[in-house]
């Protein structure tokens, strides 16, 4: 895509990305008009189209706090990171008394499956090698019903 792009004249305004999955994401501008450019894997797709691209179509159409709603959790269980690019896992939620709890879906043998199964997203910035059982994190929230 970013060749035809290159070859149509568009603005480069970046392509590929420091987040796993979703790397090769794109965004520029061809002919004034925004252009996003996704990942071709369903796990990278959904997880640009989430963080990069969902965002910047909300801003454009002037939502004033654009992204998935956030909400502080505590971890399950421990998850590692890449240090180079920022992670994003999946997950479950639940209640635990007062806490909500992030359960991560770590490698699951159907990645597909995982995705559809999400409440929310766990983002490990870059350069965190991960986060500890029973820390509190942020996440966000992608089934509506734990709003």
């Amino acid at each position: 895509m970013a060749r035809v792009l290159d070859e149509l004249g568009w603005q480069k305004i970046y392509h590929r990305v420091r987040l796993g999955p979703g790397k090769a994401m794109g965004f520029g501008l061809l002919e004034g008009k925004p252009v996003f450019i996704l990942p071709g894997g369903p796990p990278s797709n959904l997880v640009a189209f989430l963080e990069l691209a969902l965002p910047g179509l909300q801003k454009l159409g002037g939502r004033r706090n654009p992204g998935l709603p956030e909400f502080p959790a505590v971890l399950e269980t421990a998850v590692t990171g890449q240090r180079d690019w920022t992670q994003a896992l999946f997950g479950a939620l639940r209640w635990e008394g007062p806490n909500l709890v992030f359960h991560p879906d770590g490698r699951p043998a159907s990645r597909l499956k995982s995705m559809a199964a999400a409440d929310a997203i766990l983002l490990i910035p870059e350069g965190i090698g991960g986060f500890s059982t029973h820390q509190g994190v942020t996440i966000q929230v992608l089934n509506r019903s734990w709003l």
